[in-house]
């Protein structure tokens, strides 16, 4: 596992083009819900959690995520697995 953080500093929304694959356990911690917005334009799931079978763990915060596509499982995170 790891830890995403973000730079000191950095606000506003961040365009999520294509699905991001999270396949092991990961931190991800953004600096406020109201500082970084994750936008996926409306096409796409934001993240997709996929458990490998390791028992991933995942923990977010601190972001707020919009415009998954909910005709797709989950809308902004879908998550396949245990």
């Amino acid at each position: 596992g790891g830890t995403v953080d973000f730079a000191p500093g950095l606000i506003g929304t961040i365009d999520i083009t294509s699905t991001v694959v999270v396949n092991k356990s990961l931190t991800i911690a953004g600096p406020g819900a109201g500082t970084i917005t994750l936008d996926g334009g409306g096409t796409s799931n934001i993240l997709f959690l996929y458990d490998t079978g390791e028992l991933a763990t995942v923990v977010i915060s601190g972001l707020t995520f919009a415009n998954g596509n909910a005709s797709l499982r989950g809308g902004a995170i879908e998550s396949l697995g245990e």
